[in-house]
C-alpha cells in the first residue's frame, strides 16, 4: 500500500481506540463517483469488526499501478475525537513524506447533523520516487465513525507545490482538469445521509 495512504489508517489508529460498536444502519455514506467518467474497479478490500477500506483503481489500469486512486474507509471509535486533531496528524504526516507541502482546505458543502473537513494536498514529490502527489480527502464524523474518502492521483514532481516543473510539451491540461473533477466529486458525490441530518442531496 501507498505509504502516503498508510498515513490516513495511522492517524485514524492514533486518534481513538476502535470499539466494539456496530455501524448505525441509520446513516449512509454516499461515494459513489458520478462527477468523474471513470470506471472503478476494486484492487483491495479490508473489513473487520471496527473498520472497513476498499481501494480501487480505474478498470483499465494495470496490476500494482497506484497512480490514480479512489479510497473509502469507515472507523468506529469509543473515546471522543475531532477532526481537527486527525488533520493534524495528517499534515505532519504528509509533511514527513513529501519534500514540499502545500495544503487547501476545500468548500464545505453545507450538511447539518456531522462534522466534516475536507483537503488538498498538494505534495511536490513523494520522498524515494520522481513524482509529486496530488491528494483529496474528505473527512466525516458522525456518532463515534469516522468515514474517510481520498481521491489520489501522480503529478509531475517540482521544487514547488501547486505548479509544474515539466516540459512545454507535457500534458498538463488533463492533470488541471482531475484536480477540478477531483474537488468536484468531494463536493458533489461525498456525503452522509440519515434521519437527524439535513443535507440537499438527502432529501
Amino acid at each position: 500500500m501507498n505509504a502516503i495512504r498508510i498515513l490516513i489508517l495511522i492517524a485514524a489508529w492514533l486518534v481513538a481506540s476502535f470499539s466494539q460498536a456496530e455501524e448505525r444502519p441509520d446513516h449512509k455514506l454516499h461515494w459513489e463517483n458520478r462527477t468523474e467518467n471513470i470506471e472503478w474497479k476494486a484492487v483491495m478490500k479490508n473489513k473487520e469488526k471496527n473498520m472497513w477500506i476498499m481501494e480501487m483503481a480505474p478498470a483499465t489500469s494495470a496490476d500494482n499501478d497506484y497512480s490514480n486512486l479512489l479510497v473509502v474507509q469507515a472507523f468506529i471509535k469509543t473515546n471522543n475525537f475531532t477532526l481537527e486533531s486527525w488533520s493534524s496528524r495528517m499534515i505532519i504526516g504528509y509533511q514527513k513524506n513529501c519534500t514540499t507541502l502545500k495544503v487547501d482546505a476545500l468548500k464545505d458543502d453545507g450538511a447539518i447533523g456531522y462534522d466534516q473537513q475536507s483537503f488538498f494536498f498538494m505534495c511536490g514529490q513523494k520522498l524515494d520516487t520522481d513524482y509529486g502527489v496530488y491528494t483529496f480527502i474528505k473527512a466525516m464524523k458522525k456518532d463515534n465513525i469516522l468515514y474517510v474518502v481520498l481521491r489520489e492521483f501522480h503529478v509531475p514532481s517540482s521544487p514547488i507545490p501547486g505548479t509544474f516543473s515539466v516540459p512545454k510539451d507535457a500534458e498538463i491540461d488533463h492533470i488541471l482538469s482531475d484536480t477540478a473533477n477531483a474537488v468536484r466529486y468531494l463536493f458533489e458525490d461525498v456525503y452522509l445521509c440519515g434521519p437527524d441530518i439535513i443535507h440537499d442531496k438527502c432529501q
